[in-house]
């Protein structure tokens, strides 16, 4: 059995870093006291909080207990406390191994996206024509994020995207900084096969942002399930309250 370590980061509670590296679960911040990812009916299928991690290491376990830490191996970020994450070239990002399904939900803070299109987290499977994704700064079109299925059924809200805030994907309602911006998107969806990936999307198994790969990233969080408007509010205050 393995020798455990036991390491305080003020502001991240105690991680617990031993064979594997694992932690335990940080505290919230501004969230009452319970996990900032916990959200009362709704089912966190991966959350990871790089700002305030003790190592980069570490910073890829997926804090909700499931299981589905982020692999890195042979295209892994840099990270340092304050900016999380930092992704700086197409052949840097994250695989989740995690497949969305029909209303999936998926939040995260960003900060120094490139001014120009980044698509920063997600898939789109161009076989079946599905995408999950969210896009921290778009010039091509009016976006933020996309949904959905079938060759007119994806549809990008029409949202002024920015170089930093918390962005959500809630099924098909896109969510800046906690405001529901545009109609929801039309909801067809055909089962993909492709795993969530952060820094870039996953298109067909190969990593893309389009344009740019310029993006921090600070905190992430996936679930099974559709998030309401209070939920993506409550969880856009901790997360922005992440230090």
């Amino acid at each position: 059995m393995g020798r455990t370590a036991m390491i305080y980061k003020a502001g991240s509670g105690i991680w617990r870093i031993g064979d594997g590296v694992r932690l335990s679960r940080p505290a919230a911040a501004g969230g009452g006291g319970g996990d900032w990812w916990d959200i009362a009916g709704q089912t966190c299928v991966a959350a990871y909080q790089p700002i305030g991690a003790a190592s980069l290491e570490a910073s890829y376990a997926d804090l909700s207990g499931n299981g589905n830490d982020a692999d890195a191996t042979g295209h892994a970020p840099t990270w340092n406390s304050t900016d999380g994450w930092i992704f700086t070239a197409i052949n840097t990002y994250l695989d989740t191994g995690i497949v969305p399904d029909a209303g999936y939900s998926m939040i995260f803070r960003f900060s120094d996206t490139a001014t120009s299109e980044q698509r920063s987290i997600g898939i789109k499977d161009l076989i079946l024509n599905t995408l999950f994704s969210l896009n921290s700064y778009q010039s091509t079109f009016a976006g933020g994020g996309d949904y959905g299925s079938g060759e007119d059924n994806f549809r990008r809200t029409t949202s002024k995207t920015g170089t930093a805030g918390v962005f959500a994907l809630a099924g098909p309602s896109f969510y800046r900084n906690a405001v529901q911006v545009g109609t929801d998107m039309d909801i067809d969806w055909n089962a993909t096969l492709l795993s969530i990936y952060i820094g870039v999307i996953n298109i067909d198994g190969s990593p893309s942002s389009y344009n740019n790969t310029d993006i921090n990233i600070q905190a992430v969080a996936i679930y099974s399930t559709t998030l309401t408007a209070d939920d993506v509010a409550a969880l856009t205050t901790r997360i922005q309250a992440l230090s």
